[in-house]
């Protein structure tokens, strides 16, 4: 005879999880107090440049190609809108014609 399955998540799927993450989280931290640049007066200068009253605007510049490679992406996975809908549309037309080649 089967055993009832048990509904409650086990600990032990638990443990691996929040440790992956406190191993990721403790990590974080040593590669930025590595930097020699960053406590620098270049490193400050370098800072200053990049997160100065045009940070928003270049931001917007750097991101803007992003959807226009996942739009790009999507066509080459999917297929143009076009191509599917008439795909859809022969699918149905074969469909029918089958079922009244048998009824």
């Amino acid at each position: 005879m089967a055993r009832p399955r048990d509904r409650r998540p086990r600990a032990s799927t638990r443990r691996p999880a929040a440790a992956l993450a406190a191993w990721v989280l403790s990590g974080w931290g040593s590669p930025l107090l590595a930097c020699p640049y960053c406590d620098s007066r270049i490193g400050k200068q370098v800072a200053a440049g990049i997160f100065n009253e045009a940070f928003g605007y270049n931001l917007l510049l750097t991101l803007a190609p992003v959807p226009l490679l996942v739009g790009t992406i999507a066509v080459l996975h999917f297929g143009p809108p076009d191509a599917r809908r008439a795909a859809r549309r022969v699918r149905s037309l074969l469909a029918n014609a089958n079922r009244s080649r048998r009824g």
